[in-house]
């Protein structure tokens, strides 16, 4: 099988990650402050508490300048991966919905290249994370998702107009600074003009489920049942038809609800 070097991980056959860290024995004490301390609306105080006991791990990721010249080979950083995936299960289903269609939005629109390096879904993520917490809960409805879809969007490029995105864990890190001039310039680009044609990219992306409606049980069972196989269903356009799917599924009869929001949270 074919195995890949992607930054600080190895990647097995385009769907597994494998990362070398070493667990540190606590957040940085600066870190752990500004985190417990900082105003938010999200998540509640009780998980902030639990997600400051999740572990995090150095691993060797080097700086890297955006010309892609490394300075010292040697360099560690400390990862949050561990709260990251934590935090992810604290999303309620209207937050989960609209991140699956913005990232599903991302990866049929937003595929930004620029020589070696790639434009990033984590930046959607970490977007995704700062918008969470800064948004109010009763402006998450249904009514809203498409909207506040466009909202992600919208502050993501705010992000790049200003050429800094915050790490979520710690604010003063720039995490677009490792981005060259011209990738960034990419993407902004891409995004800009998706924005523009918004309602229309959004109504072809729901149109493309070509897959029969019978085949949705199945599909649904293989992502539950297995997560490899979701991560490769999201970088593909599979991801984009089973999603449009599973939405007119949902809308087809509450039985069929009750297993679209089940999905949502398992995913």
């Amino acid at each position: 099988f074919e195995i890949t070097r992607n930054g600080p991980a190895w990647t097995l056959m385009n769907m597994f990650d494998i990362v070398y860290c070493v667990k540190a024995p606590a957040w940085p004490e600066e870190v752990l402050n500004e985190w417990l301390s900082r105003p938010r609306h999200w998540p509640d105080q009780d998980i902030v508490q639990q997600t400051s006991r999740k572990p995090c791990h150095l691993v060797h990721k080097p700086r890297r300048l955006p010309s892609g010249e490394i300075p010292d080979d040697q360099q560690m950083r400390l990862t949050y991966t561990c709260a990251e995936i934590f935090l992810a299960q604290q999303r309620t289903d209207r937050q989960q919905t609209v991140y699956l269609i913005a990232k599903s939005f991302f990866y049929k629109y937003l595929q930004v290249e620029a020589g070696e390096q790639k434009f990033p879904s984590y930046l959607l993520k970490t977007t995704m994370m700062w918008m969470m917490e800064q948004t109010p809960p009763a402006q998450w409805t249904e009514e809203s998702t498409f909207g506040m879809v466009r909202k992600l969007l919208e502050r993501l490029l705010g992000y790049l107009d200003e050429d800094f995105l915050p790490y979520y864990f710690v604010p003063s890190f720039n995490i677009l600074s490792e981005l060259s001039p011209q990738l960034l310039q990419g993407a902004k680009t891409s995004l800009q003009s998706s924005l523009e044609n918004f309602d229309y990219l959004l109504s072809k992306l729901s149109g493309e489920a070509s897959l029969r409606l019978e085949d949705v049980p199945d599909i649904i069972f293989n992502v539950i049942i297995d997560s490899a196989a979701f991560i490769y269903l999201v970088q593909s356009n599979i991801f984009v038809e089973m999603l449009a799917i599973m939405h007119h599924w949902m809308h087809s009869g509450p039985q069929n609800g009750i297993m679209y929001n089940t999905c949502v949270r398992v995913l």
